[in-house]
């Protein structure tokens, strides 16, 4: 009766180590996320997570299949116990068990970074004991940093009077950072009530350089690069850009950056663009696939100029007969869609975000001297309707001109009549007359008849007759009907890519 008995009891456990193994693999697989409201029902079920679970969890951070699913893990429900002090308590002691538990240095060195992250009075006792640790004591000091109670510095001054190198100098880089303190700037809002730091003043930013000059030891410099995340302007992403060549201070920095650039959509122009692009590999940590993606977003959509001003026509071209289509404020002379495209800085701009689309002049032409501006991004794809109606493929049912960046891999393997300029499926366009991408084009289209004439910066890149190239049959086999219109809409065709227009005008013939 003994033996059966104990055998239900071992059976019983085992099921439940079982049980509880699968319920955290099953909750680490939803991570990383994208949308809190994904998995915001499964961080608040976690409450309820018995010892046992959290044991499976804190194991997987051994498993090198597993422990990045198990980090994002416990960094979500970190976050989620933070914004409710009544779970922190509970999920310190947590991570504390999980500590004693774990066995490899990965696993042991994140979950010290968590318990700083929770900032408890319940870690500090766990963590002292790392400050004897020549290969824990760095992280363990930066912990209690961060709790940065009297207790924990306590802990940390008691420590130093007893350490020996290299012990001491991350013990008393910590205490350093626990005494940093920017000064305080005071600053008058509208109302003339009296705010807390400034952060945008540029002294804060000239404080802030002063201090990473003095700082001598790596825990200091994290500390102080970390105080120009608060600040928004070119000066500090460019500031913090130069610690990119810093081994210890590389990926830090990239994170930082990243951060200021989403918060702030004023930045534009070389330089920043450069520096983000060389930041982008280099952020790591548990938001690193989310701040990426977010990153490449918005460096699709950053403006690659400095100052972006609308161009006005000039004296001959008002002589001659031109007229402004675009004067830089409004679409008022085009029709279509409208939500593709938007006026940002002086310019058409369409991108991923506004969905891209048709947008056609409101009149009709039939020959014209159309001239425009075009500034295109890695990749991007447009084309320019003419003599289309607004219903149906332009291509085929008006003419096409390509508007592509000819250079990009992924366009390698083209048709020669689907490169920029080219009469999509009719007449094929020269190649090699873009400028850079980012840099600003030129381009004119001429068509009088049969007859189009497309000038791509200053050289003649297509100049054919469409019923004659068509009177075989058209390059690429397909019924082009739009190849007879003797007139109809001028339209950019946008595909979602980024894209800007500006200098639009046009000349009937």
């Amino acid at each position: 009766m003994s033996k059966k008995f104990n055998f239900y009891i071992l059976l019983t456990c085992l099921l439940f180590s079982v049980q509880a193994q699968q319920t955290a693999e099953q909750v680490s697989s939803l991570f990383p996320y994208q949308k809190s409201a994904s998995v915001e029902s499964e961080l608040t079920k976690m409450d309820a997570w018995s010892a046992k679970d959290w044991r499976s969890l804190f194991k997987m951070l051994d498993d090198d299949s597993l422990k990045l699913k198990a980090t994002y893990t416990v960094y979500a429900y970190v976050h989620h116990a933070n914004s409710n002090a009544a779970l922190v308590p509970a999920t310190t002691q947590q991570v504390v068990n999980g500590l004693k538990l774990v066995k490899s240095f990965y696993a042991k060195d994140y979950l010290i970074q968590i318990l700083g992250t929770l900032g408890s009075e319940i870690g500090i006792a766990p963590l002292s004991k790392y400050l004897k640790d020549p290969v824990f004591v760095g992280p363990a000091a930066r912990a209690l940093a961060a709790i940065g109670s009297d207790n924990a510095k306590a802990t940390l001054s008691s420590a130093l009077l007893k350490a020996a190198e290299p012990q001491k100098m991350h013990i008393k880089a910590a205490l350093e950072h626990m005494q940093f303190k920017l000064p305080e700037m005071k600053s008058e809002d509208k109302k003339g009530r009296i705010g807390l730091v400034n952060f945008q003043d540029p002294r804060y930013l000239a404080k802030v350089q002063e201090q990473m000059e003095q700082a001598k030891d790596p825990v200091s410099k994290r500390s102080i690069l970390s105080q120009l995340e608060k600040v928004t302007s070119i000066s500090a992403l460019m500031e913090t850009a130069k610690y990119l060549d810093d081994p210890v201070l590389k990926n830090q920095a990239a994170s930082i950056m990243a951060r200021m650039a989403l918060r702030d959509k004023t930045l534009r122009g070389k330089s920043p663009r450069e520096a983000l692009e060389k930041a982008l590999p280099l952020i790591i940590g548990t938001d690193s696939i989310s701040l990426n993606k977010l990153l490449k977003n918005y460096l699709r959509a950053m403006p690659y100029d400095e100052i972006i001003t609308a161009v006005v026509m000039s004296d001959e071209e008002r002589k001659q007969g031109f007229e402004v289509l675009f004067d830089g404020t409004n679409l008022d002379k085009w029709i279509g869609n409208k939500k593709g495209y938007a006026i940002e800085d002086n310019v058409i701009i369409t991108h991923p975000v506004l969905g891209g689309g048709n947008l056609y002049t409101a009149e009709e032409y039939s020959d014209f001297e159309y001239r425009f501006e075009f500034q295109l991004t890695p990749g991007a794809n447009n084309g320019l309707g003419i003599r289309t109606p607004t219903e149906g493929d332009a291509a085929y049912e008006g003419m096409e001109l390509q508007i592509l960046d000819n250079e990009a891999p992924i366009y390698d393997k083209l048709k020669p009549y689907q490169y920029h300029g080219s009469v999509y499926g009719v007449i094929p366009a020269k190649r090699g007359y873009l400028k850079p991408t980012g840099e600003w084009n030129e381009q004119t289209v001429v068509v009088k008849g049969s007859k189009v004439k497309v000038i791509l910066n200053g050289q003649v890149i297509l100049e054919g007759d469409i019923m004659e190239a068509s009177k075989n049959g058209t390059a690429d086999g397909r019924n082009h009907p739009g190849l007879m219109n003797t007139k109809g809409h001028i339209g950019f065709l946008g595909y979602g890519d980024v894209v800007r227009f500006r200098n639009i005008r046009i000349k009937k013939l």
